[in-house]
């Protein structure tokens, strides 16, 4: 009963089921000198350079103004990431989706009970539960995300 948003690079291979993308990252569009030297540089490093979404905020608001009482918005990424030290992380690992609760929370005014984030990302979602996904490869995702830690 509540909406999961998350990356839209994963959409058409695979996502949750019902999941709406709303991404905090798309890939760099705004043309700058600054945007090209991200872009050379990301180019040498073998991916494609990303800048912050600026329809975000605006349509986390959107989304969170179709929601019923009660239900909330959950954020999920590839890989998750965490609040609470890890193992090379003393201050938790830093993901999109957590990225994305606190923007929303900060800029986008959703209170902090209308929101929740998926611990571990699609990676968890597909490999270690029954959950549902939706998408041109969920087999191979699956597949892939029994083979990955969390």
């Amino acid at each position: 009963n509540s909406h999961i948003l998350f990356s839209p690079l994963l959409l058409p291979k695979v996502h949750a089921t019902k999941a709406r993308s709303i991404p905090l990252f798309q890939r760099i569009q705004t043309v700058s000198v600054e945007n090209a030297i991200k872009s050379v540089f990301y180019f040498i490093n073998g991916v494609k350079g990303t800048e912050e979404n600026p329809d975000f905020v605006s349509d986390v608001k959107k989304t969170f103004a179709e929601l019923k009482d009660g239900q909330r918005l959950y954020f999920m990424c590839d890989a998750g990431g965490t609040c609470e030290a890890v193992p090379g992380f003393l201050l938790g690992k830093k993901s999109r989706s957590l990225q994305a609760v606190f923007k929303a929370v900060d800029e986008a005014q959703v209170p902090v009970k209308s929101v929740g984030h998926v611990k571990g990302g699609l990676r968890q979602w597909a490999g270690g539960s029954q959950l549902g996904l939706e998408g041109e490869d969920v087999d191979a995702w699956k597949e892939k995300a029994n083979k990955l830690p969390f």
